[in-house]
């Protein structure tokens, strides 16, 4: 159980249910749905190290997006704010 009926609803626990969520969703949308927790982490980590080798694994575990679809926003966001 997350939560008892006596204790408040905390910061750590709102973080570990929207971390479950976004697992959950994104395993049964099948890949088709996007969550902001997987684009993150999967952009974290590629500036954090600059390797494509580790998106790539995490990808395959499932935690985060593919190293492509990743690469494809950041090109996107990029062209959006020139273009402003």
């Amino acid at each position: 159980m997350l939560k008892t009926p006596n204790k408040p609803f905390t910061d750590k626990l709102k973080i570990i249910v929207n971390s479950f969520a976004s697992d959950y969703v994104a395993a049964i949308g099948g890949g088709k749905i996007t969550s902001s927790k997987h684009f993150l982490v999967a952009l974290g980590l590629h500036n954090l190290t600059g390797q494509k080798k580790v998106v790539q694994i995490l990808h395959k575990l499932g935690n985060c997006l593919s190293y492509y679809l990743t690469c494809e926003i950041e090109t996107s966001q990029a062209k959006l704010s020139v273009e402003r």
